[in-house]
């Protein structure tokens, strides 16, 4: 009798070792795929003549004829900072599918990542699947010269500013950063 428990026992730890085998080694496929498309973004050169290229401008405070990049101040702004006009340099649409040569099915994948999160009663809203799909990525030029890249989410409505970000919600559904899960409580 003892045996078939330590047998048990021993059937549930190498369980576990498979789930985290498959959790790390998605995370790293996933990873990957991100990283290179990150880096197929930072290496489209900006086209002035390209008609997709345009000019990311809020048309309440646009002035015509001003510079092209100009900081315009907010004048209802609550925390007083200026709003800076940003150039789109490139844009494309992308899919973080994993291979059609994965090993692990998404139905064991979507296991996997609801044993990941800390909370047991919290339920994905998307399955991985819907997860990797639809996405829009962005790369920006500020005034001084910096450049944002930004990756949008088209079933989520989400906007995430990194890869890190990304990857966080392809494994847990996590929203992007300052984004607030909840209604406020007041006291």
């Amino acid at each position: 009798m003892s045996c078939d428990s330590i047998s048990i026992g021993s059937v549930r730890q190498s369980e576990g070792s498979i789930e985290e085998k498959i959790f790390i080694s998605l995370s790293k496929k996933l990873n990957e795929i991100v990283v290179a498309a990150h880096n197929e973004l930072m290496g489209i050169k900006y086209d002035p003549l390209q008609p997709s290229t345009k000019l990311d401008v809020d048309p309440l405070r646009y002035i015509p004829g001003g510079a092209p990049l100009e900081v315009l101040p907010r004048h209802h702004s609550s925390k007083g900072k200026k709003r800076v006009k940003t150039l789109v340099i490139a844009t494309f649409t992308k899919s973080f599918n994993l291979p059609d040569n994965w090993e692990v099915s998404l139905e064991k994948i979507d296991h996997v990542l609801q044993l990941k999160v800390l909370d047991p009663k919290k339920q994905f809203q998307f399955q991985l699947a819907d997860r990797v799909e639809g996405w829009e990525m962005k790369r920006k030029k500020r005034i001084g010269g910096r450049e944002d890249t930004f990756f949008y989410h088209e079933k989520s409505k989400n906007r995430f500013r990194s890869v890190e970000e990304v990857l966080d919600f392809f494994l847990y559904e996590g929203p992007p950063k300052g984004k607030q899960t909840g209604k406020r409580q007041r006291t």
